[in-house]
């Protein structure tokens, strides 16, 4: 059985925050570790914060946002 929710406000904040940090390393032509690196830091840091405790990023969720959503969108933006 598969089980839906509703994406809230904090889940779409979280969501962007990783894939800002996906596309910081990738700009910086830095490993996919440091992603996960980044954010075990980060919750260190910042651990009060809700957006923060809610990051999963690793670098296997790195790899694939690099490569299903940022590609792709730069690939389309280049061609346009």
């Amino acid at each position: 059985m598969i089980v839906s929710r509703v994406r809230s406000f904090q889940d779409d904040k979280i969501m962007a925050a990783e894939l800002c940090e996906v596309y910081q390393a990738v700009n910086h032509h830095q490993l996919y570790n440091s992603v996960d690196c980044q954010v075990n830091v980060e919750k260190e840091i910042y651990s009060g914060s809700l957006k923060v405790k809610g990051e999963t990023c690793g670098k296997t969720k790195a790899k694939a946002l690099s490569e299903n959503i940022l590609a792709p969108y730069s690939t389309q933006t280049h061609m346009e």
